[in-house]
This record gives structure tokens, C-alpha cells and sequence, in this order.
């Protein structure tokens, strides 16, 4: 009997990630209380194709993707070093950014991320490769109760269908639910309703836009017009004072009368603020400074400054750290774990700044003998250079006791101050 015959569905989890509504929360136990199906919230894709949703998740795994994976190794002292010229560190350098974008991106949309990780000859990792989350769903063997990771057809680029070890996949879970811990959920799921009302907002506005009939200039006259002289009237009015002509100075004929309508300013300014509303909403859903998605309102230069050190702090950081985990538990073996190795996600070069504040920051470092020349010259991309790797001790700062050694002899009293 083949593995697959015998291998049931654990969940009835379905392969695509659009397909991850609220009423399959429902149905797995996760979000009972809160769905209705009557509402119709959108499914994950469909939220995908709001603006400000998009921006929220491209901006998320972008920030994630770019910084360097790195392996390091907690010190005696309370430190870390770098680990150089591992097989994990090897794989970790040669995983690409669009791979690393697309992993990250599945896991913020459809709540999971999905990489097939490929061992050598001695069992190590050399190389991942994402795997799309809408190929990927969770089987357990019937005779074992082992689980594994089934991966749909992919019949565009003629890929197979397989089944992967667990300890061959890297699965980087959004939100852990207590009663089904194997998989996470994604906010575009959980928040669904609050995300329905952006759409619904958003689909009024293009209603509103396409229907709206509200003419800015309204020409009338005390005698009744036949239809002729009325397109005569309009075909002239136009071509004075549309396009070209804009700003013209108008002089009404005998009998007519020339009002305007504010309704169309009127409107607009309303569909501004519904937009607005839409944005902060998900801005809340995801945890997102509202200026990072277009929308300053009233915040001036120091508060952004510090909303987006905010958003490093309480939502880059805790991302970072989740996605350490999972590479360091998927990748690392448990002896390496034991020595005080680990994988973290370097986002200090997303908070060092550029230009002035940069050179002020590892000047201040440098001088103040925290890091050498050299690693200060690496933070900005430049080579090392003969003699940079000695720490600088600044002279004004030494211990009292050989500030006292080297201070010169205090002279006798009575002598010649120019001899």
C-alpha cells in the first residue's frame, strides 16, 4: 500500500490560500463568535486587492526580507559572535531576496510560509527554496499518526504532486491558535469583518464617483427655451469656458442667470475622509504607523519619527524574532542550539538611519571604543583597512588611578617657575 493511501487529511484545510475565510475558522473552532455568514467579510485574496492592504503586507515582508539572516553565538559574557562558514550560514547567504519576499508575504496572507529546505550528504541544510502557500496542506499518516506537509500540483510549471517530511519543510506560522497549534492564522482571516468594511467603503466610493451627476455651473434663463437654443446655449458655454478656456471672465446675456454648486467639493471632501477612516483601519489590523501608508493626517516631523521607531519596536521586532525561531528550530540541530547557537534577523540597519545621523552615530561608537574602524566601516559598506581592527580609547575618560600616575610632579615651593 503506497504512503499516500494511507495518509488522511488532518484538518479540512483547504490548499488555497483565498480560501481561508472566516467560515473555515468557524468550522475548525478558532473564530466562532465572530462569524456570520450572512456578511459575506472578504476572503484573504480579496482583501489583497485594497490599496492599503497590499501596502501593509508588501511593507511588512519587504522590511523583513531585506535585512541579513545571520547565525550567531551567545558569548559567557553576555555577547554574541557571528557564525561564519557553516552549512546553515551558507544557505541562509545563498537564499534569495524574492524567494525570502514571497515565504513572508504567504505567511502575513494566508497565515502560513512555506520553504522546502534541501539537505547535503551529511544531513545539513544547503539550500531553500520557497513553496507557494496555496500548494501546501497538512496530512497525517493513519498507521503512525505522523504528520507531513502534502503538496498540491503545480500543473504551470509541471511540478508534481509530493509529500514532505515534517523536518524538510521551514514553517513560519502568523498566529498559533491554542486548539490547532500546527497551523497559523492569518490577520486578513481573523480581522476579516473589520476588513469588509474598508472594502464596502471602498466600493461605495467608486460607486459614488461613477454615479454622481452634480454639474458645477447651472445656466438658466426666465423664458422658456426650445431644445435647439438650449444646445446652442450650452455648445457656446462650453466652448468659452471648458478646457482652454477655464477661468475666463463670463458675461451672462439678456435674461440669463448663472448660479454655481459646491456639490462636487462637497463630496470629494467626504470621500477623502472615508478613505482616511479605511486606511487607519488597517492600520490598526496590522500594527502600522498611518504615515507609512500614505496617510500623515496631523503628524508632524518628531511624532512621525517616533511612531516609526514604534512600528520597529512592536511590529518589525516581533516578526524578526518569530521568524529567528522558526530558522533557528527548523535549521539549526539541537547541538548547535545547545552551544548557544541561533538565527536572528539583523533590523539594525534599518534603524541606523543615513547621512548625518549615520556619521554621527558611528563616529560616537568608534571614538567612544564600542566598535573598531573597521566594523564601523562595514556598517556603511566600505572595506577594511590596515590597522582598524585596534579599539579606540578616548583619553578624557581613563580610570582616575592612571590619570594620577601620569600627572607630573607637583614643584617645591619658592622655585623659579623659569627654571
Amino acid at each position: 500500500m503506497g504512503l499516500l493511501t494511507r495518509i488522511k487529511s488532518l484538518l479540512p484545510l483547504p490548499f488555497a490560500s483565498q480560501l481561508w475565510t472566516p467560515s473555515w475558522l468557524a468550522s475548525a473552532g478558532l473564530n466562532p463568535a465572530t462569524y456570520d455568514p450572512a456578511n459575506k467579510d472578504p476572503t484573504p485574496a480579496e482583501s489583497m486587492t485594497l490599496g492599503s492592504v497590499y501596502r501593509a503586507c508588501t511593507l511588512l515582508s519587504d522590511s523583513l526580507a531585506a535585512p541579513e539572516l545571520r547565525v550567531v553565538r551567545r558569548e559567557p559574557s553576555g555577547g554574541s559572535q557571528r557564525v561564519t562558514g557553516t552549512d546553515v550560514a551558507r544557505a541562509l547567504e545563498a537564499w534569495s531576496y524574492p524567494d525570502r519576499e514571497l515565504f513572508l508575504l504567504d505567511a502575513l496572507v494566508s497565515g502560513n510560509g512555506f520553504a522546502r529546505i534541501h539537505r547535503n550528504g551529511r544531513g545539513a541544510p544547503e539550500a531553500l527554496d520557497a513553496i507557494p502557500a496555496w500548494r501546501v496542506g497538512l496530512v497525517r499518516e493513519e498507521s503512525t499518526n505522523r504528520i507531513w506537509y502534502r503538496l498540491a500540483e503545480d500543473t504551470a510549471l509541471g511540478l508534481p504532486e509530493e509529500t514532505l517530511p515534517v523536518g524538510d519543510v521551514l514553517h513560519l506560522r502568523f498566529r498559533v491558535h491554542g486548539r490547532h497549534k500546527l497551523l497559523g492564522i492569518s490577520p486578513l482571516a481573523t480581522c476579516a469583518p473589520s476588513l469588509g468594511f474598508v472594502q464596502v467603503t471602498q466600493n461605495a466610493t467608486t460607486t459614488m464617483y461613477r454615479n454622481v451627476s452634480a454639474p458645477l455651473v447651472v445656466v438658466s434663463h426666465d423664458k422658456k427655451l426650445s431644445e435647439g437654443a438650449m444646445e446652442r446655449l450650452k455648445t457656446a458655454w462650453e466652448g468659452k469656458f471648458k478646457g482652454v478656456g477655464l477661468g475666463r471672465t463670463a458675461i451672462a446675456m439678456e435674461g440669463m442667470k448663472v448660479s454655481t454648486l459646491d456639490l462636487g467639493k462637497a463630496l470629494e471632501m467626504q470621500l477623502s475622509e472615508i478613505a482616511s477612516v479605511s486606511t487607519r483601519e488597517v492600520c490598526r489590523v496590522f500594527g502600522i504607523p498611518p504615515q507609512l501608508l500614505a496617510e500623515p493626517g496631523d503628524v508632524n516631523y518628531s511624532l512621525a519619527a517616533e511612531l516609526t521607531r514604534s512600528f520597529f519596536s512592536h511590529s518589525l521586532s516581533p516578526w524578526a524574532a518569530r521568524l529567528g525561531d522558526c530558522l533557528s528550530h527548523s535549521l539549526l540541530s539541537a547541538e548547535a542550539r545547545a552551544a548557544g547557537q541561533k538565527i536572528e534577523v539583523d533590523l539594525a540597519q534599518l534603524t541606523r538611519g543615513s547621512g548625518e545621523e549615520l556619521a554621527n552615530y558611528t563616529s560616537k561608537l568608534t571614538n567612544g571604543g564600542v566598535i573598531t574602524p573597521n566594523e564601523a566601516r562595514n556598517m556603511i559598506g566600505m572595506s577594511d583597512i590596515a590597522g582598524g581592527d585596534t579599539l579606540r580609547a578616548p583619553v578624557n575618560t581613563q580610570p582616575l588611578p592612571t590619570w594620577l600616575e601620569q600627572e607630573p610632579a607637583s614643584q617645591p615651593s619658592g622655585a623659579n617657575s623659569d627654571e
